[in-house]
């Protein structure tokens, strides 16, 4: 699952309200709030007020967007569908369901949970995967993601003990980090 332009999106009245849970010192929330809507100078010179969303480039952003997703996302998850466990790293995230069913119901739930957060999910890198392995073999039109520079999809691979082949839904570095890795090493 992946979120649409999430750090320029982020609504700073929602931010600060989960700041507001761990943090009470006044000049700290104080310089939270300067930097959030501090403007931003574009290249042509003009200056951008900024009403969403967090800076990018210092360390501040992502803590406070992990912070927001914290409440948002990932305690509303656990909560609503306690038996699908997550990973979640900034906006990308995987969410294991049982059942299509299951994983329909929670997609469209969590949409309309980021909309109420001032989000939008990102249509066209979300979607509804089928870890095909040796035990489930049905067709989908999605068998495999991409998630931290890895391609999950099924492969062959032998059991160490029995020396049996079997296939599962495993990782293996994906193209576009094998391809930045390449670039790097010349």
């Amino acid at each position: 699952m992946d979120i649409r332009s999430f750090f320029d999106n982020l609504p700073h009245d929602l931010l600060m309200r989960a700041v507001r849970k761990h943090m009470d010192c006044k000049w700290v929330l104080l310089y939270i709030e300067r930097w959030l809507v501090a403007p931003v100078q574009k290249e042509d010179g003009t200056i951008v007020a900024r009403t969403k969303g967090v800076p990018q480039g210092s360390v501040v952003g992502p803590v406070l967007s992990n912070l927001y997703l914290h409440y948002a996302m990932d305690e509303w998850l656990k909560r609503k569908y306690p038996n699908c466990p997550f990973e979640r790293f900034a906006d990308d995230s995987v969410i294991h369901c049982r059942t299509e069913t299951e994983a329909v119901k929670v997609k469209e739930a969590l949409e309309a949970r980021l909309k109420e957060c001032g989000l939008e999910m990102h249509a066209e890198k979300t979607k509804i995967v089928y870890c095909k392995d040796s035990n489930r073999r049905g067709d989908h039109p999605y068998v495999q993601f991409d998630f931290l520079g890895y391609t999950f999809k099924p492969r062959m691979a032998q059991n160490s003990i029995r020396k049996v082949w079997f296939t599962n839904c495993l990782p293996a570095v994906s193209d576009k980090s094998m391809k930045s890795m390449r670039e790097k090493m010349k």
